[in-house]
């Protein structure tokens, strides 16, 4: 089974865009009620410092997704790679992975399903610049590259 490269590519950039929307809209909504708090002379006690953490966690939530989308942009969907780096597909003896940003499984609509790993995966690690043909042992399981797209 051959996954598609672009489908799987335009499926990461959605549900990062997904995700961007979301905190970017949770966001708003916490600074218009940190605002609120504030304006009404709220002491901390009362909420406004809860509400202030709220807002410092989904705006880091938000850069972790914005800096995701800048390293998938980077990603040329159409090339081809003989050896295992970003952007590669790597069919294994196991599964298949997606070295682009840690997304987990993504499911395709042929049914397919892909592992989506950053290039800091401690898996990553052990399979760059590999090809075809070699092997690597992983957390005690060996695993066999059959293919690279």
């Amino acid at each position: 089974m051959s996954i598609n490269k672009q489908e799987l590519y335009f499926k990461n950039l959605d549900i990062i865009n997904q995700r961007i929307n979301k905190y970017s809209k949770e966001l708003k909504e916490k600074q218009e009620t940190s605002s609120e708090e504030m304006s009404n002379n709220y002491e901390e006690e009362t909420g406004a410092g809860e509400i202030l953490g709220d807002v410092e966690s989904i705006s880091n939530q938000l850069n972790i997704a914005r800096e995701m989308k800048e390293i998938l942009l980077n990603i040329d969907p159409k090339k081809k790679n003989q050896y295992i780096g970003k952007g590669s597909i790597i069919e294994t003896n196991k599964t298949y992975f997606f070295v682009s940003v840690a997304l987990g499984k993504i499911n395709l609509d042929d049914g397919s399903s892909v592992y989506c790993i950053s290039s800091e995966a401690p898996l990553y690690k052990e399979l760059e610049g590999k090809s075809p043909g070699d092997s690597v042992v992983f957390r005690g399981e060996t695993i066999n590259i059959l293919n690279i797209e």
